[in-house]
């Protein structure tokens, strides 16, 4: 069913017009846009994961990439550069940094490349599902190279294409689910723009950023999910600093598993401590020892 959504607009630095929307209140969680749209996704109830951040606290911001959704269409460019400034213009507009930002499957891509660039507009950094390398992802199990070899029939069959891509993201458990994600996907983005999209995501290779990113990083595989790549998820988990792994199954385990690794940390007695008997102590200083405390190990069973 289609929800009524606000939708507003900002420009990214080469000009492109990005729709974006929030829901509600607390700490703010920023996603990056996947393939056809988060916002239009959203407007289509087909992303229920924004509900369940907003029913645990937490403000959410998604939006549309360029070339999906009630952003520009007529665009061109569906490059790294493009998609980190259609997440950079989002961000500055929506003045709530810093935000935990989450990156989930293609929408990884660019959360990486924000993440190596601007870490200090994060708290946290969750990649979901994703990938660094297009190339690898889409030969990587049968079920990507499917999806590389099926998208030479999206040109004369954007509906077919849209539904078998729709049944494997839900793994072929849910055919109303499909067929609601179908809907979205085929108003989310043209075939045409998506066929290029791919070819884009092809050409990029972020496996050099993973050793620079230094914002508290949580990587999250869903082990119920086709069309994600676990060995993928673990070579991020072993390359980023400090970063933890989890293995999910399921949407919600992998949404408790980031409001728990997201949640703003309460300042611990020696921090207290310190702030009252040196008056004037704040920012990094009186920050140290919760900092510290934030990084613990995340163990979640099914």
């Amino acid at each position: 069913m289609t929800e009524a959504i606000r939708i507003e607009y900002t420009k990214t630095e080469d000009g492109v017009s990005i729709a974006w929307t929030s829901v509600g209140e607390g700490s703010p969680i920023v996603l990056t846009s996947n393939a056809f749209g988060d916002a239009n996704m959203h407007s289509q109830g087909a992303v229920p994961w924004i509900e369940m951040f907003e029913r645990a606290g937490r403000r959410v911001f998604a939006y549309d990439a360029r070339g999906t959704g009630s952003s520009d269409r007529q665009v061109t460019d569906f490059g790294l550069d493009a998609r980190v400034a259609d997440l950079k213009a989002v961000i500055d507009k929506a003045g709530a940094d810093p935000v935990a930002l989450i990156g989930r499957f293609h929408g990884g891509l660019a959360a990486v490349a924000y993440a190596a660039h601007y870490p200090e507009k994060l708290t946290h950094l969750v990649l979901w599902d994703t990938y660094v390398s297009g190339a690898d992802y889409y030969n990587a199990t049968s079920y990507t190279r499917a999806i590389g070899m099926l998208t030479e029939v999206a040109t004369n069959d954007w509906e077919f294409f849209t539904l078998t891509l729709a049944h494997w993201s839900v793994g072929l458990r849910d055919p109303e689910r499909a067929k609601l994600l179908a809907s979205a996907f085929q108003g989310g983005m043209a075939a045409a723009d998506y066929i290029e999209a791919v070819a884009a995501i092809k050409t990029i290779d972020l496996s050099a950023l993973l050793p620079k990113i230094s914002v508290p990083t949580l990587v999250v595989a869903d082990q119920t999910t086709y069309l994600s790549v676990a060995g993928a998820s673990r070579t991020i988990a072993s390359t980023v600093p400090g970063a933890q792994f989890v293995s999910v199954r399921g949407v919600q385990a992998a949404v408790d598993a980031i409001i728990n690794f997201t949640a703003p940390r309460k300042p611990d007695a020696t921090t207290v401590f310190l702030a009252n008997l040196i008056p004037g102590l704040t920012g990094d200083a009186a920050k140290q020892p919760a900092e510290a405390s934030a990084f613990r190990a995340v163990l979640f069973t099914d």
